[in-house]
């Protein structure tokens, strides 16, 4: 099985990851596929920071909060010195929601390219595996992860299902029994690969 990496880029309003039906108790991939991740993240690091965060979490079984704080302090001094301003919201799970100010359409390329330069080496691997370690470490399809995170968080009732995540994602969001403003629901699903809608 590959390295399993969500996306991380910071570009308001980028398309979510499409979720997949399955049951809600849907089994996950099994115990020590996160431990895997790490090692599989090994060879791809661009850098001695995201090694040696790598190798300590392969041999703890953990990313150390500290080292994902490290990761994201070390992303905003580089797109800080490449002048984007980059607001940031850490969320009860303490994963960070990124919030760029001031990107038009006319600079929108050059802020990816420029921001994607940045997460090498410091979020790219680190921040995705961190997410899935909070918010999916068992593997389950993201449908079935987003359904436990909205029970877990007593946005919706323990009734609700994966199926019923995939209904109002196709949706937008317009019939769900909650609102996509709410903290939590914005928090489960950046944490999970999907963008929040407008």
């Amino acid at each position: 099985m590959g390295l399993v990496i969500m996306a991380t880029l910071t570009i308001a309003g980028c398309t979510g990851a499409a979720p997949v039906t399955g049951p809600i108790d849907s089994p996950g991939v099994g115990k020590g596929w996160l431990q895997e991740q790490f090692q599989l993240g090994l060879p791809e690091a661009t850098s001695d920071f995201e090694r040696d965060v790598l190798t300590r979490a392969s041999s703890t079984g953990a990313i150390a909060p500290g080292d994902y704080e490290e990761a994201v302090t070390r992303y905003l001094q580089c797109t800080s010195a490449a002048g984007y301003t980059i607001d940031t919201e850490k969320q009860a799970n303490g994963i960070y929601r990124w919030l760029p100010q001031n990107i038009d359409d006319a600079h929108l390329q050059a802020y990816i390219d420029d921001t994607t330069a940045c997460a090498r080496g410091t979020t790219m691997i680190i921040e995705g595996l961190y997410k899935v370690q909070v918010a999916n470490p068992d593997g389950l399809d993201q449908a079935s992860a987003m359904a436990r995170c909205l029970i877990t968080y007593d946005v919706v009732d323990a009734s609700y299902t994966s199926a019923d995540f995939t209904k109002d994602f196709g949706e937008n969001f317009a019939h769900a029994p909650y609102t996509v403003k709410d903290p939590n629901v914005i928090m489960c699903l950046t944490s999970l690969g999907f963008a929040v809608p407008e």
